[in-house]
């Protein structure tokens, strides 16, 4: 039986913060504010992480945002950063306006305030150009709370509407929203206490609902990651027993279902509010603060299979976070289903090719937006023709360029 694979410490980082947060662009981890020990009080910086650096060149400040902030909410879409909500300065105030972080300038450009927008320890999803921003508080010595949810239009920069869910009553925060098979799922939390309720939120019909099973044990102020295969992990947090936990929780989400598996391997140092990013089959777990001061270790779990051939994957199924997986079922006889991720609303197309090279149906040409989507191949040609047994390949041309995987029809 194989070994399950176990955390390591792989790195430091030389400016270590708790409360900030992550997004991964173009292969490298981004971690945004959060709160510096050394200085007791929250920072702008924006560090940028490379895992597939040598050591000793992993890392490099790249820019800094408006507002030092700390437990805040960011999005990703396309190379822009949205920043809401956190607190700043050494009197932990609230900061009332959004910034806009680019990777092409670098810089951080004002949004307009909205006090919908305005709250501390939320949480936030991206959805198509949709950011679902839920949860957090005003302040915890006041009656004054934010509406439990806001969808904000990327595209247009403006809030849509504010939908009322059953969970909305009263504070919650310091959970996590995780997006994987198409649902936001949302885990835990302070809500009049620790909880280990888990919940799926539709975003296509904004039906939310509790579903099982909870997690094993009330958790909060943790990071969830979504891996392969829509599993998603669970990383570090804190209970009202603990101040900081190691615990790694594992959960598959499905068409099928929702399914608890057995926990993962538990980090090497408890943790909570820390930044946890998932790159190249790999969670990297960052900063973070554990039971008596700030950790800054960098901890990472590998969940590549042993013996599999690294640079194989790399050039045949990831592209600048553009991921395209093998097919299922391989080999086939009447249809398969080809899925892939998108980092942002982008224009690609996928096509099959017989073993001899030659076209044989273009099955998606057309811009997607980001997300992951499934399509479906009935093993017929361009004219509706049906093809007769052999090996074909499909590819997926981006604008970063193509990754291709092979198949086997069976008739």
């Amino acid at each position: 039986m194989l070994a399950a694979p176990s955390w390591e410490v792989f790195e430091t980082m030389p400016i270590p913060v708790a409360g900030g947060e992550t997004v991964v662009f173009n292969e490298k981890i981004y971690i945004f504010g959060g709160y510096s020990d050394s200085l007791q009080m929250p920072i702008s910086l924006v560090q940028e992480f490379d895992p597939a650096a040598p050591e000793g060149a992993r890392w490099s400040i790249i820019g800094h945002m408006l507002t030092p902030r700390r437990n805040f909410i960011l999005a990703l879409y396309n190379d822009l950063v949205y920043i809401v909500g956190g607190r700043t300065g050494m009197e932990d105030t609230n900061v009332a306006a959004m910034e806009v972080f680019s990777f092409a300038g670098r810089t951080s450009t004002w949004e307009e305030e909205n006090s919908s927008l305005i709250r501390i320890g939320g949480t936030g999803v991206v959805w198509k150009n949709l950011w679902f921003i839920i949860g957090g508080y005003y302040s915890l010595t006041s009656d004054q709370l934010p509406p439990y949810a806001v969808v904000y239009d990327l595209e247009t920069r403006k809030i849509l509407f504010q939908p009322s869910f059953a969970v909305a009553a009263g504070v919650q925060y310091d959970h996590v929203a995780v997006l994987a098979k198409d649902r936001i799922y949302l885990f835990g939390g302070v809500r009049l206490g620790v909880s280990s309720r888990v919940f799926e939120l539709n975003p296509e019909t904004l039906e939310l609902r509790r579903i099982h099973p909870d997690l094993k044990s009330p958790l909060a102020g943790f990071k969830a990651v979504a891996a392969l295969n829509d599993t998603i992990y669970l990383v570090g947090g804190y209970s009202e027993k603990m101040k900081s936990n190691a615990t790694v929780n594992k959960f598959y989400a499905s068409s099928r279902g929702f399914e608890l598996a057995e926990n993962a391997a538990g980090l090497n140092y408890p943790r909570y509010g820390l930044m946890a990013a998932y790159v190249d089959s790999t969670i990297y777990a960052l900063g973070g603060r554990g039971e008596h001061a700030m950790i800054s270790s960098v901890e990472r779990l590998s969940l590549k299979k042993t013996g599999q051939n690294t640079a194989a994957i790399d050039k045949g199924q990831r592209l600048d976070n553009f991921r395209l997986y093998p097919n299922y079922p391989n080999p086939f006889n009447s249809q398969t289903t080809i899925s892939l991720d998108m980092p942002y609303r982008a224009q690609v197309r996928l096509e099959i090719f017989a073993a001899n090279g030659q076209g044989v149906r273009t099955l998606y040409e057309g811009f997607l937006d980001a997300g992951s989507h499934a399509l479906v191949w009935d093993g017929n040609d361009a004219s509706g023709r049906s093809l007769t047994s052999g090996v074909f390949f499909y590819r997926l041309t981006t604008p970063w360029g193509y990754l291709t995987n092979k198949m086997l029809l069976v008739k």
